[in-house]
């Protein structure tokens, strides 16, 4: 394998409300990680699903013309996106995957009332959304990149986290990410920011013998985010990219896309 190094250092990192600081074990360790590993690919499972379903949507003339918003959900073993029509009161068209995220498994673009289950999660969507103005969460949208949202119910609560993107070429856009923990009702209980500002990793066009890059956590985030492994697993297919390799105080931790694991490496 070829090791070649793009090295960003994010020394202005910061965790608000929920810290990572604390000294784990062993076994805890791995518990964390694999947890962050398994929602990390959830996140995946919906900004894929979004990009995809979102793409084809705007490539036919008739669903474009009714398109108003969108709403990517779970649903058993399948993730959907559904484009929402005027008022958000219709579903004009739906894109169901399960095995392929490249492709929907299914399709239907015929207009059909949304069920209460899509009704509640558009509502708890707005309701949380309402309430980012406030100037403690300063969320900031960068000249050139957007914010895409992804709200997953657990439990009795939602968690809605923000990414940021961008359809800027050669750009992998790390950082100016939040996740924001509700109660049954929407309210804001907590959060955090993972990053404090966005950090748009430049891939040279003619830097096809990259196949990792990296950055560092301070000790107030030591640990890879969700958030960074949804990035790389959207972004990094489109550079040939392999491998990404969070550096921290105590340990290096390197996701490798292709085996999906998060391999671990303590500092003496």
């Amino acid at each position: 394998m070829r090791f070649i190094y793009i090295l960003i250092f994010l020394f202005s990192l910061q965790v608000v409300a929920v810290s990572q600081n604390t000294p784990l074990t062993g076994r805890q360790l791995k518990t964390k990680l694999d947890s962050i590993l398994v929602e990390g690919n959830l996140l995946y499972y919906y900004e894929k699903a979004t990009w995809v379903a979102y793409d084809m949507a705007y490539s036919d003339p008739l669903i474009r013309s009714k398109f108003e918003s969108y709403l990517t959900y779970q649903t058993g073993k399948s993730i959907k996106t559904i484009i929402l029509g005027k008022n958000l009161e219709k579903c004009v068209a739906e894109y169901t995957f399960i095995t392929d995220y490249d492709t929907p498994d299914f399709t239907q673009f015929e207009e059909r009332p949304l069920s209460p289950y899509e009704k509640k999660l558009i509502y708890m969507r707005e309701r949380i959304m309402n309430q980012l103005g406030k100037e403690e969460y300063d969320i900031q949208v960068p000249e050139g990149f957007s914010l895409n949202f992804i709200l997953l119910p657990f439990e009795k609560k939602y968690k809605l986290y923000i990414l940021t993107g961008t359809s800027q070429p050669n750009i992998i856009p790390f950082g100016n990410d939040y996740l924001f923990i509700t109660d049954d009702y929407g309210n804001i209980e907590k959060w955090r920011k993972f990053h404090t500002e966005l950090i748009p990793i430049e891939i040279g066009q003619n830097s096809r013998n990259i196949t990792q890059i990296m950055h560092t956590h301070t000790s107030s985030n030591p640990l890879i985010s969700a958030t960074d492994i949804c990035t790389f697993m959207l972004y990094g297919p489109l550079y040939d990219l392999e491998e990404l390799i969070v550096i921290s105080e105590d340990r290096d931790m390197l996701y490798d896309m292709d085996s999906n694991t998060i391999l671990v490496k303590d500092k003496p």
